[in-house]
C-alpha cells in the first residue's frame, strides 16, 4: 500500500467553499482506488488548499488517469455550491498527477476528471516589465499617480468631426454603412408600394421624369425600412406617452461615392398625416425627420442585432454545450473559451437592462410590451443566411456600393476563417504535428496581414473603421 497525496484547490472567489462531504476514487490503468472521504463539513472551509493522504495498492493503480469526485450534502445543511480549481495527486515518487477542475460542483452526482496539464506552470516571459512580481505590485497599487500621459488623438479627431457634421446629408447616410448598424441597408430593386416617392419630390437629385427608374435600374438607390417598428406599442415616461417611428428612408449614390437620404416616410402607412420629409423641406423639417430614423435605428440595432443576435443566439450555444458536452470533449475546450460569460452577462442584462425597472425599459421608448414585440418579430424574420455575411451581403444586394467597409473587412475575415477549417480534419490529440501547426500558422499570420491591411486603409480615413481588425475583435469571432 502506497499513500498518494491529494491537494484540493478551492477558488478564492465568493461562495466558492463547502461545507458538504467530499469522496474520491482514483482510476488507474488496471483498477481503481476505494472511495475516500476527505474528511468530514466544514473540511473546505476558510483555506483555499486542502491536503489528504489516500492509501492504495500501487499494483492496482499503476499511472492515475482518471478522477472521481462525489460531492454529498450532509443533513441540516443547505446546498453549498463548490467551485475548486484543480486537485494534484502525488504518489510517493516524484511524478504527480494533476486533474484541472475550474467548474462548479452544484449536484450530489458522480463527477469524472481527466488527468492533464490545464495551465502552463510559468509564463515565457519575452519582456522584462512583464514579470510576475511587478504585475503584481501594477495590480495591488493603491497609491495616486503623480502623473501620466494619456492619448486619444482618434477618438478625439472622431468626435470633433461628428460634432460638426452630424446634421450633414452625406455623413447621416454614411452611418448605415459605417455606422453602429449595418445591417438594415439593402439595394432598392423596387420601389415599395407604401412609399409613393415620384421624380417630381426629389427634383434636387432628379434629371428628368425617369430618373428614379433609371438610377433604379443602375443600382444607385439603397432602401432602408424599420417595419419590425411598426405598431410597436409604447410606453409612457414622466407622464408622456413616447412615440416611437416606423420609417422608410431612400437614400442615393451620388457621382462622388457618397450615400445621401433624398426621402424619409416616418410611418409604414401612406397618408394625409404621414407625408414624405425631402431635403428640400426647411432644414428644421428635415433634421427632425433625419433625428427620428436614429431613433428608430437605435432601438432595432439594440433589440434585433444586438441583443437577439448576439447575446440571446450565443445563449443557445452556451447552454447546448453545458447540457449535452461531456468537458473532456474537444467541441467542449472549443466553445467554452467563448460561451464561459455569456450566461453571465445575459442574466444581468436581464435583471438591469430589460426587466420591469431595467435601464432599457424605463428610458428607451420601446420599453415594456413593446420590446418583447420588437424581439418576436425579429426572431420571425431570422434567417439563417442573415447570419452568414457573404449570404446577407448578397441578399441585400450589396455587394458592389463602395466605402462599405464593414462589408470588406467581414469578408475577409469571414474567408480567413472559413479557408483553414483545420478541426474536421485533424482531432484535437493531433495539434502537435507539424502540418495542423503549420496550418495555425498561416491562419495566424493571415489574420496579422488583414489588421495591417485595415491600419493602413485607416490612416486615409477622418472617421476610422476598427470594428473587424482583427487585433482588436475578441476571439468569440470564430463562433
Amino acid at each position: 500500500m502506497v499513500n498518494y497525496e491529494v491537494t484540493v484547490h478551492n477558488s478564492e472567489r465568493f461562495k466558492a467553499y463547502t461545507r458538504e462531504y467530499i469522496y474520491i476514487t482514483l482510476v488507474g490503468e488496471k483498477g481503481q482506488s476505494k472511495t475516500t472521504w476527505l474528511s468530514g463539513a466544514k473540511a473546505f472551509l476558510g483555506m483555499v488548499v486542502h491536503v489528504f493522504f489516500v492509501s492504495i495498492c500501487v499494483s492496482l493503480l499503476k499511472q492515475v488517469k482518471l478522477f472521481l469526485l462525489y460531492h454529498k450534502k450532509p443533513l441540516l445543511f443547505l446546498n453549498d455550491d463548490w467551485f475548486p480549481t484543480k486537485i494534484e495527486v502525488k504518489p510517493d515518487t516524484n511524478e504527480d498527477y494533476i486533474f484541472p477542475l475550474y467548474t462548479w460542483i452544484t449536484d450530489s452526482e458522480k463527477h469524472y476528471f481527466r488527468e492533464g496539464q490545464g495551465l502552463c506552470k510559468f509564463i515565457q516571459l519575452t519582456y522584462y516589465c512583464y514579470k510576475p512580481i511587478t504585475v503584481r505590485v501594477y495590480l495591488n497599487l493603491r497609491s495616486k499617480f503623480a502623473s501620466f500621459t494619456l492619448t486619444l488623438n482618434s477618438c478625439y479627431v472622431c468626435f470633433i468631426y461628428v460634432k460638426d457634421h452630424w446634421k450633414d446629408d452625406d455623413f447621416f447616410g454614411y452611418q448605415f454603412l459605417n455606422g453602429l448598424n449595418p445591417m438594415v441597408i439593402r439595394r432598392c430593386d423596387t420601389l415599395p408600394d407604401n412609399f409613393p416617392v415620384t421624380d417630381d419630390m426629389i427634383s434636387k437629385h432628379s434629371n428628368g421624369p425617369s430618373w428614379l427608374d433609371q438610377e433604379i435600374k443602375c443600382g444607385n438607390i439603397f432602401l432602408c425600412d424599420y417595419k419590425l417598428l411598426d405598431e410597436v406599442k409604447t410606453r409612457e415616461i414622466h407622464g408622456k406617452q413616447q412615440y416611437l417611428a416606423a420609417p422608410l428612408v431612400l437614400l442615393y449614390k451620388t457621382a462622388d461615392d457618397k450615400l445621401v437620404p433624398i426621402a424619409i416616410q416616418l410611418k409604414q402607412e401612406p397618408g394625409p398625416d404621414n407625408p414624405i420629409f425631402l431635403p428640400t423641406d426647411s432644414s428644421h423639417d428635415w433634421l427632425l425627420a433625419k433625428t427620428f430614423v436614429r431613433s428608430a435605428e437605435f432601438n432595432l440595432h439594440e433589440l434585433n442585432f444586438h441583443l437577439l443576435r448576439t447575446h440571446l443566439l450565443a445563449e443557445v450555444f452556451a447552454v447546448s454545450t453545458l447540457r449535452n458536452l461531456p468537458m473532456v470533449h474537444p467541441l467542449y475546450k472549443l466553445l467554452i473559451p467563448h460561451t464561459r460569460y455569456t450566461l453571465h452577462i445575459n442574466v444581468l442584462a436581464r435583471k438591469v437592462l430589460i426587466s420591469e425597472n431595467g435601464v432599457l425599459t424605463t428610458v428607451a421608448s420601446s420599453g415594456g410590451e413593446g420590446m418583447f414585440k420588437i424581439l418576436g418579430d425579429s426572431l420571425s424574420s431570422m434567417t439563417y443566411r442573415s447570419l452568414c455575411i457573404p449570404d446577407d451581403i448578397a441578399d441585400r444586394g450589396m455587394e458592389n456600393i463602395p466605402n462599405f467597409y464593414y462589408r470588406d473587412d467581414g469578408l475577409k475575415l469571414w474567408n480567413s476563417l472559413h479557408r483553414y477549417n483545420w478541426l474536421c480534419n485533424y482531432p484535437e490529440e493531433h495539434f502537435t504535428e507539424e502540418e495542423p501547426r503549420r496550418l495555425i500558422q498561416a491562419f495566424q499570420n493571415e489574420l496579422m496581414q488583414l489588421s495591417d491591411e485595415i491600419k493602413k486603409r485607416n490612416e486615409k480615413l477622418v472617421v476610422r473603421y476598427e470594428y473587424l481588425d482583427p487585433e482588436k475583435i475578441g476571439n468569440s469571432v470564430t463562433i
